[in-house]
């Protein structure tokens, strides 16, 4: 439906009316909100951003569907407001978890926020279920310790055909870490968290 619409420059071209629009004229908040709940449910951001990390894969010389993925949760602390929240006890938090899957690039496929008190392993197969159809060519979710278990792994190879190598940290090193592959997913944590 947006193939042809949705080019680099007509969204930045949509984003500098909006843009320069609320500058100039300083809509209602009301209004403001009516559009994006429209465009959410018509599903338009979405769009967007499919179009736009297929037109950056592209770019970087990738192809438009990954095959490879990175998982993981970051539990948050929430006030008392919120529908969903609950205690971490891994992490001691009280709140509600993250849970993303990007690219290998970084780029997120998918996001889900819930009960800080799911389990990892039970939030992944939410999640996954939003993906699945989309990205078929999926073959490795990589994922941490939290993951790791052969009931996630026969899972995820009846419904994706795909597999979950779990990368585990070293249990000899003390402090921050680079863990091959997954340094990925944090790094696309530490920019969401920052508002980049």
């Amino acid at each position: 439906m947006f193939g042809k619409l949705l080019t680099p420059y007509s969204i930045w071209s949509v984003l500098v009316v909006l843009g320069g629009y609320y500058l100039t004229m300083q809509p209602k908040w009301q209004t403001v909100y009516y559009y994006f709940r429209r465009w959410q449910k018509e599903g338009v951001w979405q769009k967007i951003h499919d179009f736009l990390r297929a037109e950056v894969r592209v770019k970087a010389g990738r192809n438009v569907e990954p095959s490879a993925a990175i998982a993981d949760t970051q539990s948050i602390r929430t006030g008392n407001h919120g529908l969903s929240k609950g205690f971490d006890g891994g992490k001691l938090i009280k709140g509600r978890k993250r849970h993303i899957i990007v690219d290998v690039m970084g780029l997120l496929l998918a996001v889900m926020v819930h009960s800080a008190s799911i389990q990892e392993r039970r939030g992944f197969k939410l999640l996954s279920f939003k993906i699945r159809h989309l990205f078929p060519k999926l073959k490795v979710i990589w994922v941490d310790g939290g993951y790791d278990g052969q009931p996630l792994q026969l899972w995820v190879k009846r419904w994706f055909n795909s597999l979950v190598e779990a990368i585990k940290r070293n249990q000899d090193t003390k402090g921050f870490e680079v863990v091959p592959k997954r340094w990925v997913v944090e790094r696309t944590f530490g920019r969401t968290g920052r508002g980049i």
